[in-house]
């Protein structure tokens, strides 16, 4: 039976997004919400290697449905992984083809090479001004959880047919700095203003993200698109972007059906770096940049048997894969929950060559997320 919490919640969203369905404002509006966000159902099927993500609709998670049926698959990862209901995945997960458990099996530390100082290239760091390998890990992400040096403003009404919504840094290029560029996919059933303080925080750290104001982004497109339309505008006089934004510093991220469509978009030569959460796709296998695959311990929507996958079926980049321990499906709505300082942390570093939060991730077993209580941790081809 579907949890009597998890449907009251489901309900109390849909009742807030009925009301909220009509409101509008001018492009340069200011909008403010609580962020609040409701119970995020995954459901699709992803088409493995071929860029496109099948069929990917969103499919409304029906209160009569006591048995809470979410048929969720990776396709191409170990064949087809089989339906999952809310109290579990039933059936048995394929092998993947390569060796490691699909289950909460991981060991911190797993495939370290010898540590060595970063040289992210995104984010203007260089052999210069990388930190030594073995400079003491941050005890904790306080740094990136907190609030940035800028401030920010949400911009309604914009990007492609004026159907995104921008978290913008405030002042932008502020001390002659171009923005790096995020583009976010929001869960099933849910827009940007579910996560309008998470974005509003990574605006805050000088990152311009772009999100789609469709609630369904499982194949990738309006990803790309507000991507593109964003790099576009840095290039186009007489934009109010213009000459302020990075386009060789690019993220796709994204939650739930969104880390469907953030590792499609992750495909793109654009992008830099890719964060699914609690979400992906087969086509995680051919991405070659740095991936931070995040998974709740917790989560009945997307368990951990379903998103683990795609750890073994990437041998190609440098990859993180933290499991929050105790978190369900919902962590990642509002302000990002125990989410916000670790992805906030691996965006600073990639895209604005941030030195210390490479050891929140990197060097040796001491790294910041390797030691964190919260968080059970893999990690392959180190830079």
């Amino acid at each position: 039976m579907m949890n009597k919490k998890l449907f009251i919640v489901l309900v109390l969203w849909l009742i807030w997004a009925i009301g909220c369905s009509d409101t509008s404002s001018d492009e340069k509006n200011v909008q403010k919400t609580d962020g609040s966000g409701g119970l995020d159902e995954v459901s699709y099927a992803a088409t493995g290697g071929t860029g496109s993500a099948g069929n990917s609709d969103a499919r409304e998670m029906d209160a009569g449905q006591a048995d809470g049926n979410v048929s969720i698959e990776i396709g191409g990862v170990g064949g087809t992984i089989p339906s999952a209901g809310i109290g579990g995945v039933a059936g048995t997960i394929p092998s993947a083809g390569v060796s490691g458990s699909a289950g909460i099996a991981p060991l911190a530390g797993t495939g370290d090479d010898a540590a060595k100082a970063p040289l992210a290239g995104t984010g203007g760091t260089s052999e210069d001004d990388s930190i030594a390998p073995d400079t003491p890990a941050p005890r904790d992400v306080s740094k990136w959880a907190n609030p940035g040096a800028f401030g920010s403003r949400v911009v309604n009404n914009s990007g492609p047919d004026g159907q995104f919504t921008l978290f913008v840094p405030d002042p932008l290029a502020g001390g002659g700095n171009p923005n790096p560029i995020i583009t976010w996919g929001n869960g099933s059933l849910t827009t940007p203003a579910s996560y309008t303080a998470l974005l509003s925080h990574y605006a805050t750290h000088g990152i311009f993200v772009v999100a789609s104001n469709s609630t369904n982004v499982g194949s990738g497109q309006e990803m790309i698109s507000g991507m593109r339309w964003a790099i576009a505008e840095n290039e186009r006089e007489g934009s109010e972007y213009f000459g302020k934004l990075d386009p060789n510093a690019v993220a796709a991220i994204g939650y739930s059906q969104g880390g469907i469509g953030a590792v499609i978009a992750g495909n793109e030569p654009e992008v830099k770096t890719t964060v699914p959460i609690a979400g992906g796709d087969a086509s995680i296998k051919t991405i070659e940049h740095p991936i931070f695959l995040i998974g709740n311990e917790n989560d009945t929507l997307a368990p951990i048997d379903v998103i683990s996958p795609q750890y073994p079926a990437n041998e190609k980049s440098t990859f993180v894969f933290g499991i929050l321990l105790g978190a369900s499906h919902l962590e990642t709505l509002g302000d990002g929950g125990r989410h916000r300082g670790y992805t906030t942390a691996w965006l600073t570093y990639h895209l604005l060559g941030d030195q210390e939060a490479y050891r929140v991730f990197f060097g040796d077993e001491q790294c910041t997320l390797c030691t964190d209580p919260e968080w059970e941790t893999q990690r392959k081809n180190l830079p």
